[in-house]
């Protein structure tokens, strides 16, 4: 049995009064070799963000930032029953920027740690497609907002003059709140809500 490829998500949003942030993570993992109880099993996978909030200070976001980790992650059979699917670098390693605008500077957002249930069984049938998925997860939208260049013809040339990352509402998500995120002057008092989502294609 080997990973041919699988996708990751997670939608973790966190609001409290006058302050919010949105964070859609997504991975991208390559194939693997064959997987046994070595810990040597490394694919490579693609980190995808899409982020933005906002506080009294003004707002922030990361659109379409991604990063490439090489050997970033670890598939083996870690115990007769299970066949588990970690990252090798913990929390805070891997970082993208989120761009600030007004009084807000630009921060860095840390890649989430998979969750402990990211597991299946070694005697999965091959080929095969394991998925998963938290109900109620919100969704969202990236909205431009487009200007005519001067002295152009306002049919013919466009600049975007900003791209605004708008969020759903979602329902019910894992409680995240010291589970490790990086959110911008997270209120103590607010909760941070994870949904995930993921497929994994099975292979001989």
């Amino acid at each position: 049995m080997r990973i041919s490829t699988a996708t990751i998500d997670c939608w973790l949003y966190v609001r409290g009064q006058s302050y919010s942030d949105f964070q859609h993570h997504h991975w991208d993992v390559m194939p693997s070799g064959t997987i046994d109880t070595t810990v040597n099993n490394n694919p490579t996978y693609i980190w995808a963000l899409n982020e933005g909030g906002t506080d009294s200070n003004g707002s922030w976001s990361a659109i379409s930032q991604s990063k490439t980790l090489n050997n970033g992650a670890q598939v083996r059979i870690s115990s007769p029953t299970t066949v588990s699917l970690t990252q090798t670098q913990g929390f805070g390693v891997n970082q993208l920027p989120a761009n600030g605008s007004s009084r807000v500077t630009t921060h860095p957002v840390s890649e989430l740690i998979w969750p402990t249930d990211l597991i299946w069984s070694p005697f999965a049938g091959t080929p095969s497609s394991l998925t998963y998925r938290d109900t109620g997860a919100p969704t969202y939208q990236l909205v431009t907002t487009p200007v005519v260049v001067p002295g152009s013809r306002k049919d013919v040339l466009l600049l975007v003059e900003s791209i605004v990352l708008i969020p759903g509402v979602g329902a019910g998500g894992r409680d995240w709140t010291n589970q490790g995120a990086t959110f911008y002057q997270k209120p103590a008092a607010a909760s941070a809500l994870a949904w995930w989502a993921w497929t994994i294609n099975l292979v001989v």
